[in-house]
């Protein structure tokens, strides 16, 4: 019997201490949980089909430097993510459905999000931990981050790489920063920070992280451990070219490639107002991080325009309140962490605080690189309760606090994450929550509008015209919302009207939406989605007026906006069909050949898989289609 030697049981405590330290693996273990529900599902009916399927930039035959040239009046500009939805494709789409599904590049994107918020996440812990917290602490923050119901948004909405890749890259650039000690170091994380503004250009939220670490947080250069005092020259040297590449790329984005089509007045119509409501808004994060139960995909944000507005002072007292008592409460040599982490939080929100605004100001995917300043504050505050409490054992406080917290938060996000299994369960979710989000109501409206389309294409038309009428009253609500105009969904709500009212054989209605949505159209530039929507409307009028030709122009017109959507094509395709008719009645066989031929190669185009092939099968098999050209 060979007894282990002294040497032997010591180092196998310490594996076990650091094996029981590494909440990394705890992470690891529930990260799945993320995106339990929805992990297989198809791309998501919203911005999926347009950014992703429908992108020219991600087809194979379409050059690389593509991706990385700025386009005229494009209204974001992430190359990178493009990047990587472009190598997703290659590496899942044809993959086999028994490695990862029937739905292979969706499936993958979502494994994709999951690692690099993993990653983001193993970084942060690093960084903590480089900061002088101890394990416990760090732990915390990490599995607050890592595990906090809002990241299933960024995780299982495979256009949301965004975020996750930003976070990869911007963290991992901060944690290099921190313990960076040559020159190289420094370039590296410069390049990071650059990769991540390239992901996502809020990325620019970690600029004052970098400078509030200099001036609270930096270490003397005798190691000993604590801050030194705040020098200017160093300090710029080492944060200048953060500065400076921060400036190159908001040049860059204002100037060579944004559109303003997304920009908006401030909440309120100024900065003076936008300031008030982001008092509100602050207040509204932190609720939703610390009780994430209504957290929801869009939201409703009255501004507060005046300073008796009583939300102000209940809110902005109820935001100093805590940031105070959590820095009271942190132990006296932890203090300077808690109040970091505070400003970590607010300065981090600041590209999402509404100086420069966009139609939709308040999301909850915003805080992704913020939140981890307010579990560091919140941490820090819990530590400092348990030290005053002699008799608590902290350790095993904490740690069984940490698994139980684990648990519930990864029960939340197996709940949260069956919503984006479809759209309409997710934004049927967000209607309930926040009944007077336009965007909740516009998408929840749009995927209505496909499930009467996939129904009436499987011939069960009682369940399609029900679905047309919901979407019709969801449509008339939404002209009664507040925010319309500032969202620019005006004339969105008309043309689908105009759309349905078509599709249910009500011409007279459907001319009057045509006519009114044509106006608001002059002389303003719109989206592809938009103008095809436009198209598309201006076909049905047609074809309930028997004008074939222009009903087959009108389609192939929305075809050209947007050259993936199937349903054009199979709408086209009838056209032609009705077209070839009328040519052979009047005896231009040649034509009307022609007009075949092109009609079924525009049906044979649509591939297994994609949504409109049950469609483009059934038109196939009828006997009008199945008469060959002679």
């Amino acid at each position: 019997m060979n007894i282990p030697a002294e040497s032997d049981n010591k180092a196998c405590g310490v594996f076990i201490d650091r094996w029981k330290n590494s909440w990394w693996l705890w992470v690891l273990v529930l990260s799945p949980a993320i995106f339990f529900g929805c992990w297989n599902a198809k791309f998501f009916d919203c911005d999926d089909p347009q950014l992703i399927v429908e992108n020219k930039l991600l087809d194979p035959e379409t050059s690389l430097k593509e991706i990385f040239i700025p386009k005229k009046g494009e209204s974001f500009f992430y190359p990178l993510t493009l990047l990587t939805w472009r190598i997703d494709r290659a590496l899942w789409r044809h993959a086999p459905d028994w490695l990862i599904g029937e739905n292979g590049w969706a499936t993958g994107i979502r494994a994709g999000n999951l690692l690099l918020h993993f990653g983001a996440g193993v970084f942060l812990w690093l960084l903590l931990l480089k900061l002088g917290l101890s394990r416990n602490v760090a732990g915390f923050v990490m599995l607050a981050f890592a595990l906090h119901p809002s990241v299933v948004e960024s995780v299982c909405w495979p256009v949301e790489r965004k975020h996750v890749l930003a976070g990869f890259f911007g963290l991992s650039g901060l944690y290099v920063y921190i313990r960076a000690r040559s020159g190289t170091a420094r370039v590296c994380s410069v390049l990071l920070y650059q990769c991540a503004l390239l992901a996502k250009p809020s990325a620019l939220a970690l600029l004052p992280v970098v400078v509030l670490y200099e001036f609270f947080l930096r270490p003397s250069a005798d190691g000993a451990g604590e801050p030194e005092p705040w020098r200017l020259r160093p300090a710029l040297g080492r944060v200048c070219p953060w500065v400076l590449l921060t400036g190159l790329n908001l040049y860059a984005f204002t100037r060579l490639n944004m559109s303003t089509h997304f920009i908006a007045p401030p909440p309120g119509g100024s900065l003076y107002t936008a300031l008030l409501t982001d008092v509100y808004i602050i207040y509204r994060y932190v609720f939703n991080l610390l009780l994430p139960h209504r957290i929801a995909a869009y939201y409703y944000i009255e501004p507060i325009v005046t300073l008796t507005d009583w939300r102000l002072w209940a809110y902005g007292g109820a935001g100093l309140v805590l940031s105070a008592l959590t820095i009271f409460l942190a132990r006296k040599e932890d203090r300077r962490l808690a109040l970091f982490g505070w400003l970590w939080f607010v300065c981090a929100l600041g590209p999402h605080l509404n100086l420069i605004s966009l139609a939709d100001f308040f999301h909850d995917r915003f805080y992704y690189l913020a939140a981890p300043g307010f579990w560091l504050a919140l941490a820090l505050a819990a530590k400092g309760v348990a030290a005053r409490l002699p008799a608590i054992n902290a350790q095993k406080a904490a740690s069984v606090t940490l698994i139980v917290f684990g648990l519930v938060w990864a029960s939340f996000c197996v709940k949260y994450s069956y919503l984006y299994a479809d759209a309409a369960f997710l934004f049927s979710d967000t209607v309930q929550k926040e009944p007077q989000s336009i965007y909740g109501r516009h998408f929840l409206s749009t995927a209505l509008l496909r499930y009467a389309d996939r129904a009436a294409a499987k011939g069960d038309t009682e369940s399609a015209a029900q679905l047309l009428e919901q979407t019709v009253r969801e449509i008339n609500t939404i002209l009664t919302l507040p925010d319309l105009d500032r969202y620019m969904y005006r004339l969105d709500a008309h043309l689908t009207l105009g759309v349905i009212y078509a599709k249910t054989n009500r011409p007279a209605g459907a001319a009057e939406q045509l006519e009114i949505a044509s106006k608001m159209a002059e002389g303003r530039p719109h989206t592809a989605a938009v103008l095809s929507c436009l198209a598309e409307l201006q076909a049905r009028v047609a074809m309930a007026n028997r004008e074939f030709t222009r009903a087959a122009y009108f389609f192939g017109k929305a075809l050209e906006y947007l050259p993936r959507c199937t349903r054009f094509r199979v709408y086209q395709a009838c056209m032609l069909f009705e077209l070839s008719a009328e040519k052979k009645q009047t005896g231009e066989r040649e034509t009307a050949d022609l007009l075949h031929k092109q009609g079924r190669a525009l049906l044979e185009s649509i591939e297994p898989g994609q949504d409109g092939y049950a469609e483009a099968q059934a038109v196939l098999e009828t006997d009008f289609v199945k008469v060959k050209p002679e």
